[in-house]
Parts: C-alpha cells; structure tokens; sequence
C-alpha cells in the first residue's frame, strides 16, 4: 500500500489551514459588511434556504472545524508519529 510523501502532507496541511482561515475571514467580512435586513432576509434559490446570519455561521463553524483537524492531524495525536514526520521504509 501506497503512503503519502512528506511534501503532499505538508500540501494537505497548508490547504486546510488556508481554507480554514479563508472560511473565517470571508464570514467576519460578511458580518462587518451586512446590515439587519441582509442578516435577517432568508436565501433564494436551490440548496438550503438559511437567513444570512446562518450562512455566517455556518462559515464560521466550517472554518473551525477546518482548524481543529488540522491541529488534530498535527499535534494532538500523540500516540501516533506525526504527520509531518518521515515513517522508517519497511
């Protein structure tokens, strides 16, 4: 079986990171940018219908979410070698 090199882990890293910090800052922009009736009025359209503090919220728990795994990936798995660490070839 296959393993990841260290260069695509540290890749899936820095994207979780960046994604995670782009879902945040784009939510903190919506919310700093928005009036009461944007935040109050509800979605158009296909998908799910949510008033526009739900879709800040919604971001900013992808966001969050996003972050912890990364640090989960990271750090808080001490019981295994970490992912940014070179494994010894069987």
């Amino acid at each position: 079986m296959a393993t990841p090199s260290r260069r695509s882990r540290l890749w899936a890293i820095v994207f979780f990171v960046a994604l995670g910090v782009a879902f945040i800052a784009y939510s903190s922009y919506r919310w700093a940018t928005s009036d009461a009736a944007d935040l109050e009025s509800w979605s158009t359209g296909r998908g799910i219908s949510l008033p526009g503090w739900g879709w800040i919220v919604l971001g900013y728990v992808c966001g969050l979410a996003l972050l912890v795994f990364v640090a989960w990936a990271t750090r808080w798995r001490r019981d295994r070698p970490s992912i940014t660490s070179e494994r010894p070839r069987e």
